[in-house]
């Protein structure tokens, strides 16, 4: 069996990037993460890293972008993973790495791009939320989605309530998309997803890849 050598790229606590990197110990799974790595020295996901056996690198405030352009080459990372990476990516990145790098962010995209999406979802009184998993492109929180779980807002949420839900399905749903990616079951061409050979025509769910 092949394994995809796959990067994360994460500027926080690390929660997606556990998950990521559990996944990938178990058996069967068709990727290994080789390298994590950060802008943030301070951040807790650089101990959780290295507690699960995992490279982890942090690169500095200057010229962060070209110090990591060095080390995915130097790790031969075929995927590149954004977990909580809160940096805009440069347009020649996402160009270089189109179709091989993907994001997951915390809301049903195209709806509440950028930051405070908890917020902005309770704020529009929105009765459902939740978290997407699409393909990287120049723009921000764009490109092809492959991958959406949905969550219930409930009376009397607040955003830190909201937010651990959604969460808990980023979680579950990241490593799974990562592991179809690998396996070539996920592709992207011309900005458009196909799952098992056939375009799809709306974003897949944690069950579909299960």
């Amino acid at each position: 069996m092949r394994v995809m050598k796959i990067g994360v790229l994460f500027s926080g606590r690390g929660t997606n990037l556990k998950s990521i990197i559990e996944r990938s110990k178990q058996e069967g799974c068709c990727y290994e993460v080789v390298v994590a790595i950060t802008d943030n020295l301070s951040a807790p996901g650089i101990q959780l890293a290295t507690e699960l056996g995992v490279n982890c690198v942090v690169v500095p405030n200057k010229n962060w972008e070209w110090h990591i352009y060095d080390i995915l080459n130097k790790f031969n990372v075929e995927l590149t993973v954004l977990a909580g990476f809160m940096r805009i990516l440069p347009t020649l990145f996402c160009m270089r790495w189109e179709n091989r790098c993907i994001n997951i962010h915390p809301s049903l995209l195209p709806k509440y791009k950028g930051l405070h999406t908890h917020r902005r979802a309770l704020e529009a009184g929105d009765v459902i939320h939740g978290c997407s998993i699409h393909f990287v492109t120049p723009e921000l929180d764009d490109g092809p989605i492959v991958a959406q779980e949905q969550v219930l807002i409930q009376p009397g949420d607040t955003e830190q309530s909201l937010a651990a839900r959604v969460l808990e399905r980023e979680n579950l749903l990241y490593p799974e998309v990562i592991q179809c990616i690998a396996s070539r079951k996920i592709t992207s061409f011309d900005n458009k997803v196909s799952f098992n050979g056939v375009k799809i025509e709306s974003p897949l769910s944690l069950n579909d890849l299960l």
